[in-house]
């Protein structure tokens, strides 16, 4: 069943406070802020109901072969609130996307491999007067 996200303003403004009060806060590094704020936590868009924050990281995970332990969601819907420079302090909105990273050496071994070998093919495919794009082009959303 799929739900709507209510968009509390007071909550992501009580937030936004907090994180700048900690930015403000000599005694925390930034290592500290980054752990404690940005990996630590559930994040905004599950504020409500931490079991879908997992079901969702189960389910990415499984679909790399991974531990959901490795999947984090970073930005705006972690936070509820933007830190990026251009849109910083920006709330999550409608408008806002979801952005995940997977945590992995593995699989960051596997796809830059494959990035190698796709870029070795295109050099020789280059180098031979070929200009058509490859056939089959490898794409990782993560």
């Amino acid at each position: 069943m799929l739900q709507t996200l209510v968009i509390d303003k007071n909550y992501i403004n009580q937030k936004i406070d907090v994180f700048k009060a900690a930015l403000r806060d000599c005694s925390q590094t930034n290592q500290i802020i980054v752990q404690k704020y940005i990996i630590h936590g559930t994040p905004y868009v599950f504020k409500d109901d931490e079991h879908k924050y997992f079901d969702l990281k189960h389910e990415i995970a499984t679909q790399f072969n991974e531990n959901p332990e490795c999947v984090r969601m970073v930005g705006s819907a972690k936070l509820g609130f933007s830190i990026a420079p251009k849109k910083l302090w920006n709330s999550f909105s409608e408008e806002s996307d979801i952005d995940i990273a997977i945590i992995s050496k593995i699989l960051f071994e596997k796809i830059w491999s494959e990035l190698y070998d796709f870029n070795i093919a295109l050099m020789s495919r280059t180098a031979e007067g070929v200009t058509k794009a490859p056939e089959k082009l490898y794409m990782y959303t993560v």
